[in-house]
């Protein structure tokens, strides 16, 4: 036998913003020195504390690229030591440009144009995300760049052919 469920629009509409709230929470891992690794296969089955002790790449790996997890501030302290540029998350979140930074010591920002990287910061600054320092640091230096060619191109006797020079080119002559 069925039964009908009657539902007016209100309670239908108090229903799906329940099950969309439901499903947006987000539960968060903090993990200790005796947890389990299971993240990648490479070290399955160790416990924090070793992977940190044999390979602290790994958890830097995992503190910056995995938004549901964290670690306890003592293993982050840890780390802070072996990476002292290490800038703590807000988890839920990632920061993967921060990991690239300090495992391969160049800086990531140094490939993008100024009008990149000023759309970069933007965002970021509508997400609300945050801004790493070498990332203003580029976008300063860039900015800078920018303002001496501009000027260089405003300059109108900049790069400018002698008056003799451009008669002869005009007359069909050699420049040489």
């Amino acid at each position: 036998m069925k039964k009908i469920i009657k539902l007016t629009e209100s309670d239908l509409v108090k229903l799906v913003k329940r099950v969309i709230q439901e499903e947006d929470n987000v539960s968060l891992r903090k993990l200790t020195l005796k947890s389990k690794w299971d993240f990648t296969p490479k070290h399955t089955g160790w416990t924090i504390a070793e992977v940190l002790k044999f390979n602290p790449k790994s958890i830097l790996w995992a503190y910056t690229h995995l938004q549901k997890i964290t670690f306890m501030d003592d293993i982050l302290d840890e780390l802070q030591k072996k990476y002292p540029d290490l800038e703590r998350i807000e988890k839920p979140g990632i920061d993967k440009e921060q990991y690239d930074f300090l495992v391969d010591k160049s800086n990531p920002w140094l490939k993008f144009s100024y009008d990149e990287l000023k759309n970069i910061i933007a965002a970021k600054k509508i997400n609300k995300q945050k801004i790493h320092k070498l990332l203003y640091d580029v976008y300063y230096q860039k900015k800078d760049e920018h303002k001496i060619d501009k000027a260089k191109a405003k300059d109108p006797f900049q790069n400018v052919d002698r008056k003799e020079k451009m008669q002869r080119r005009n007359q069909g002559k050699s420049t040489s």
